[in-house]
């Protein structure tokens, strides 16, 4: 996982923020993913190029030169996709403004996010978001959970392991019925090595407990 965008300190209050462009490289299951995006595609999200955020957050993925290429081109991108390769990721989001907590010592999101794409497929759609990011000896951690009321997608990254879950179950299946043995990733490039499995429900649960959400 990669972002790019503004981080704020308020002196003040001696807060800190971040909102950024994420890029998410999963390569678990290309059409598998497109099913997802397609449970969330309805242009909710559309056309953020006049938010400084998301421009500085491009310029950071893309260069001033190509990213403000990409900018230009954001209207006919979202009808017919053609990102360019650094954003044909699994997953592409923004808008999600974090900020620290003390107690819970991470980095938390309880607000908005903007889909942008899933691979070549656009996408954005403005969907409820749930983020934290925790800084531990052993790696990070960081959990997302995306919620457009009728669909989600959680992911998590623990150390070497990612675990998945969706209201697709055609995505949750096609974890499962992969071997054990084959839900290994090797290293590539910066990327290290992982595994990955189906996230159970009560995951999402304790997740929602966290901030204070429960289940109706």
């Amino acid at each position: 996982m990669a972002m790019a965008g503004e981080v704020r300190h308020d002196l003040d209050k001696d807060d800190v923020s971040i909102d950024a462009v994420w890029t998410l490289d999963a390569p678990v299951d290309k059409d598998a993913w497109e099913l997802v995006g397609g449970l969330f595609s309805d242009g909710s999200g559309t056309l953020r190029s006049d938010d400084e955020a998301y421009v500085q957050g491009i310029y950071g993925i893309l260069g001033q030169k190509e990213g403000a290429k990409f900018l230009d081109d954001l209207s006919s991108i979202e009808a017919d996709g053609r990102f360019p390769k650094e954003l044909r990721q699994s997953l592409v989001m923004s808008g999600i403004t974090m900020e620290y907590s003390g107690r819970y010592k991470s980095f938390r999101s309880d607000g908005k996010a903007f889909i942008q794409n899933i691979y070549n497929v656009p996408i954005f759609a403005e969907v409820d978001c749930l983020v934290e990011i925790k800084e531990r000896r052993r790696g990070s951690e960081i959990t997302l959970y995306l919620d457009n009321g009728t669909d989600f997608f959680y992911i998590a990254f623990k150390g070497t392991v990612m675990s998945l879950r969706s209201s697709d179950e055609e995505f949750n299946a096609s974890i499962l019925a992969k071997d054990p043995k084959d839900r290994s990733v090797a290293a590539k490039g910066d990327q290290p090595a992982f595994t990955y499995n189906l996230a159970g429900k009560g995951k999402i649960m304790l997740l929602k407990r966290r901030f204070g959400i429960k289940d109706s």
